[in-house]
C-alpha cells in the first residue's frame, strides 16, 4: 500500500516542478559533497570582465554573446556581492537537466524517466557541476533544447511554456558558445531525422504546423541574437576590438590546435627570431611577449600549418 508521500509523488511526477525539484536536490548534493571549480581560466576571465575586477565592466566577452554579457552586467550592477557569472551558469545547467527529466517523465512509463535522469546525472553531473566550463554548459543547453522542442512538436496538444522554454534554452546555448551549440545540435539531429521519417508516414498537419511555428520563431530570435555578436557585428566594429579579435582567433588557432613543427619550419622560426626555447614556451601558453609574439608573427605561423584532411588512419585501431 502506497503511503501518502509516494502517492503525492506519483501524482506530480509529470510536473515540471517535480523535474526541477529533483535536479535542484541533485545539484545541491553534488556541490556539497565535492568542491566546484572552473575547469579553465576562460570562465575566470569572463567573470572578471562582467564583475569589473579587470578594471572595467564590459558585456563584450569575446567567446560569449554580447546579450549574455549584458545580463551579467545588469546583475552585477544590482549587487556585486554575489558571483552572478557562476550563479547564472548553474541556473542554466539545472534548467537544462530539468528539461531532460521532464521529457523523460512524460514520455516513459512509470519511473523509468527518473531512473534514466539519474544515470545521466551520474555520467554528466560531475563534469558539469564540479568542473564548470562554459562550453559544456552550451552543449547541455543545446541538447536539452532539441529534446524539449521535439517533445513539444510531437505532443497531442501544444504547450506554450514548453515551446518557450525550449527556444530559450537553445538561444542560451548558442549565446554561451555558438560552435558547441552547432555541434550538440548536430549530435541530436537523429531525433530530427526520426521525426521527419515518422511524419512522412503519418503526415499529421498539426505536427508540421508546430514544427514550422517553432522553427520560425527560433530562427527569427536566433538571427537577432547572432546579429548582436560576431566579428562583423554592431558591438565589435570598434577598430581596437577588431584587432583584438584577430589576435585572439590566431592565438586560439596556434595554442588550441598546435604550432607548426619547429624542425620542419626552422628557417621560418629563425627569420621570426623565435628560438627553440621560445617555441617551447609559446606552446605552453607563455606567450606574453608583445614585441616578438605579435599578430603578424602569429599570422605567418598559422599560414604554415598543414591543411587538415581526413584519412583512413583516423579509423585505425592498431
Amino acid at each position: 500500500m502506497k503511503t501518502r508521500f509516494l502517492a503525492a509523488i506519483d501524482r506530480k511526477r509529470k510536473s515540471p516542478w517535480f523535474a526541477l525539484g529533483v535536479n535542484l536536490m541533485a545539484m545541491l548534493a553534488i556541490t556539497l559533497i565535492m568542491r566546484p571549480s572552473f575547469e579553465t581560466n576562460d570562465d575566470i576571465v569572463f567573470a572578471e570582465f562582467g564583475s569589473g575586477l579587470r578594471g572595467v565592466k564590459t558585456p563584450r566577452l569575446v567567446f560569449q554573446n554580447y546579450i549574455l554579457g549584458l545580463v551579467y552586467r545588469i546583475l552585477y550592477q544590482i549587487t556585486g556581492r554575489l558571483p552572478w557569472y557562476t550563479i547564472v551558469q548553474y541556473a542554466v545547467l539545472v534548467a537544462a537537466f530539468s528539461a531532460v527529466t521532464y521529457v523523460f517523465m512524460n514520455r516513459l512509463k512509470g519511473y523509468w524517466g527518473l531512473y534514466l535522469s539519474f544515470i545521466l546525472l551520474w555520467v554528466f553531473g560531475y563534469e558539469c557541476y564540479i568542473h564548470i566550463q562554459f562550453t559544456k554548459t552550451a552543449g547541455i543547453a543545446a541538447a536539452s533544447a532539441v529534446l524539449l522542442l521535439f517533445h513539444v512538436v510531437t505532443s497531442e496538444k501544444i504547450c506554450v511554456w514548453e515551446a518557450a522554454a525550449g527556444i530559450l534554452l537553445g538561444l542560451t546555448g548558442f549565446m554561451y558558445r555558438e560552435d558547441q551549440f552547432f555541434a550538440s545540435s548536430a549530435l541530436m539531429a537523429g531525433i530530427g531525422i526520426y521525426f521527419v521519417l515518422t511524419l512522412k508516414k503519418r503526415f499529421p498537419k498539426k505536427e508540421w504546423k508546430r514544427f514550422g511555428l517553432c522553427a520560425g520563431i527560433f530562427g527569427l530570435l536566433f538571427l537577432s541574437v547572432f546579429a548582436a555578436d560576431g566579428t562583423d557585428s554592431l558591438m565589435y566594429r570598434d577598430p581596437q576590438w577588431q584587432e583584438y579579435q584577430k589576435f585572439n582567433n590566431l592565438r586560439s588557432e596556434l595554442l588550441d590546435y598546435g604550432f607548426p613543427d619547429y624542425e620542419s619550419n626552422k628557417a621560418l622560426y629563425q627569420d621570426l627570431g623565435i628560438s627553440r626555447e621560445a617555441y617551447e614556451l609559446y606552446r605552453t601558453w607563455n606567450f606574453n611577449d608583445p614585441d616578438k609574439f605579435t599578430t603578424e608573427v602569429m599570422e605567418k605561423l598559422a599560414e604554415q600549418k598543414p591543411e587538415k584532411r581526413l584519412s583512413g588512419k583516423a579509423m585505425s585501431f592498431s
